[in-house]
């Protein structure tokens, strides 16, 4: 990936009655160049059956999985500042803000070096 803008945003998949997936989205402050990535890595990766494993196992019906993400690549021209709409978004998923049960998740974290670093 190109992009040198950090990005903290949170993944939220919504499960219904049946631990069925219903909705997986990031929030607000995700940087579209990330989404795309994530979107397009679905040609090679089934989440959707992986999660509802997981939530039949755990018994997640009714609920949402919140998953903080960050993004944090060590480019040479990385770019950091965060304004307070960018951390209003962090819990604002298409336009509206998250409402309802909810599992906060540990984070994960995703470091991209840039070219020969280690």
């Amino acid at each position: 990936m190109s992009v040198t803008t950090p990005t903290f945003a949170v993944l939220k998949i919504n499960f219904d009655a049946t631990c069925k997936v219903t909705d997986m989205r990031f929030s607000d402050s995700a940087d579209s160049t990330f989404v795309k990535a994530f979107e397009n890595r679905k040609k090679w990766h089934n989440d959707r059956a992986t999660l509802e494993k997981y939530a039949k196992i755990k018994g997640y019906k009714d609920l949402s999985l919140l998953i903080p993400v960050s993004f944090e690549p060590r480019l040479p021209d990385s770019d950091k500042h965060y304004t307070n709409n960018y951390i209003e978004s962090y819990m604002r998923f298409n336009n509206k803000d998250f409402e309802g049960k909810a599992i906060m998740m540990p984070p994960i974290f995703i470091r991209v070096l840039a070219k020969g670093e280690r």
